[in-house]
């Protein structure tokens, strides 16, 4: 016979619905929380017939299993004890006493005992029958780490606040974003031994990765503070835009390739196993020009690259050796030969101050050494999910967009800090065969308040930097008239003299303005 107990959350009958009003059918989750509830075998084993082909289908004859199973083993133990009279005579309080020896280093087993001899025989069936208790580590959706005890059924146990050492009931375990259905939790129990392996393989790889990126920050920090105050200190100084539109550039460009190289990575692994494409789709002329494909247009073949309309191919491969490591490090040094050469032929000619000359020329070499260094972390480590690397992102005034990327890195520093502190903290709640798994207390850390914190503290700086003009002037008259162009003005003053030019960070072009 299947346990009587009362369904937990009862639905109660509201007053001012109207008793025609049909109550919505129960679903499958519900129909098994109840069942559990109840320990009815009979109604699992209907519920698996009606769920066949899933995964719930398959837990409900596991459950239904586990509760005959365990009621059998429940009431061998406890025949003696009936057979002898019961627990109030003298033979029957032999009888517990000796069934106690069988069950003392068995806490589940000896509370059920206990529960038993007092008269709560439903009571002490329902834990048996729960099967064994087993402890989980989690995370609620702020990042707070919380213990769950779940039985063999995925009824939770018992939840508790780390932080706080506290009890969380139900109500408050669901508002912090708790609540996997019960046969989920059943599942999980079953495939925790199985995934254990998996995750501290995981684990390990995250560790490395993650110490690797933190010892790194702490060194390019002081690279990422010197090449943002040398962008600061450029802002007024009298070098001709176009220098200055180098120098940007090349920064942006260089700190941005780490970046892309992730995300290219990233990307064409999906592709590589078939997801995010469809055969015969337009390939996006924005991924087209991420993994430097020719003009042209381009489309997914279905059998693993890309096809133009000259019948031309490139492989997934072909495109991810692209974006190894040395390529991607001899593209940026190509770069900076040719920005560092360009560069010097104009301080040939330009009247700039030692000073002058040797920040510009600083800013190239602090951007192709910060390039370098992360090329080679992410080619070898990858990237921390929770970690933002200075990007390419689509912001005209190259002048801010370097500022921004510089703070951008030295921020990483901060955050790697307050994630090692976060990790050694969670990590020190799992036991023996336990296991976070694959990037959760990463995925915890991103919603966490520290992190909310630091992202707050560099977005109001950033904020700060883009509100800024995106004007300056530079007093350097040109030697020689220069032909207009389609996007330069020219605009004569009364007298006929020109004004001093301005740099139009937006478009990098110099552009004159009209005297007062």
């Amino acid at each position: 016979m299947p346990v009587q107990a009362v369904m937990p959350n009862a639905p109660v009958a509201q007053q001012d619905v109207a008793p025609t009003t049909p109550a919505a059918p129960a679903t499958p989750d519900e129909k098994y929380e109840v069942a559990v509830a109840n320990r009815d075998p009979n109604a699992l084993v209907s519920l698996a017939k009606e769920t066949v082909g899933t995964p719930l289908s398959q837990i409900s004859l596991f459950a239904a299993n586990n509760i005959n199973t365990k009621l059998q083993e429940f009431d061998s133990l406890t025949s003696k004890i009936a057979a002898a009279g019961g627990a109030g005579t003298p033979e029957g309080r032999m009888a517990v006493a000796n069934t106690w020896k069988t069950v003392k280093d068995n806490p589940q087993w000896g509370d059920a005992l206990l529960r038993y001899v007092l008269g709560d025989k439903q009571g002490a069936a329902k834990m048996i029958t729960g099967g064994d208790v087993t402890t989980k580590i989690t995370f609620d959706k702020f990042g707070k780490q919380i213990k769950e005890q779940v039985n063999a059924l995925g009824e939770k146990v018992d939840v508790i606040d780390l932080e706080t050492g506290k009890p969380i009931d139900m109500a408050e375990y669901a508002k912090r974003g708790g609540g996997l259905p019960a046969w989920e939790n059943t599942l999980g129990n079953l495939l925790e031994k199985e995934n254990l392996k998996t995750n501290i393989t995981k684990l390990n790889e995250n560790v490395e990765r993650n110490n690797a990126w933190s010892a790194k920050t702490v060194a390019l920090t002081p690279k990422y503070t010197e090449l943002g105050d040398i962008f600061t200190s450029l802002k007024n100084k009298d070098i001709a835009p176009e220098a200055l539109a180098k120098v940007f550039q090349f920064a942006n460009q260089s700190m941005g390739a780490t970046a892309a190289q992730s995300n290219n990575k990233s990307l064409l692994s999906q592709y590589q196993k078939g997801v995010g494409f469809r055969e015969g789709e337009q390939v996006s002329k924005s991924v087209a020009s991420q993994f430097g494909l020719p003009a042209g247009t381009w489309t997914f073949n279905g059998k693993g690259g890309v096809t133009n309309e000259k019948g031309e191919t490139k492989s997934f491969s072909e495109l991810e050796q692209a974006q190894n490591t040395n390529n991607v490090s001899q593209e940026n040094t190509k770069n900076f030969n040719q920005t560092q050469a360009d560069l010097l032929k104009y301080l040939k000619t330009a009247k700039l101050n030692d000073a002058d000359q040797t920040q510009l020329l600083r800013a190239l070499e602090l951007s192709r050494d910060i390039s370098r260094e992360q090329i080679e972390l992410v080619g070898k480590y990858g990237t921390p999910t929770f970690l933002t690397l200075p990007s390419a992102f689509n912001l005209e005034d190259q002048y801010s967009r370097g500022r921004v990327q510089a703070l951008q890195g030295a921020s990483n520093a901060e955050v790697m800090d307050a994630f090692s502190r976060f990790y050694n903290k969670a990590i020190q709640n799992y036991g023996p065969g336990q296991a976070p798994k694959p990037n959760e207390i990463e995925n915890a850390f991103t919603n966490s308040e520290e992190f909310a914190k630091i992202q707050e503290k560099y977005k109001g700086i950033t904020r700060g930097i883009l509100s800024e003009p995106r004007k300056f002037e530079s007093s350097a008259k040109p030697e020689k008239p220069v032909a207009p162009k389609p996007r330069t003005a020219v605009a004569p003053g009364s007298s006929g003299s020109t004004a001093p030019a301005v740099l139009d960070l937006n478009t990098l072009i110099p552009i004159k303005r009209k005297e007062k």
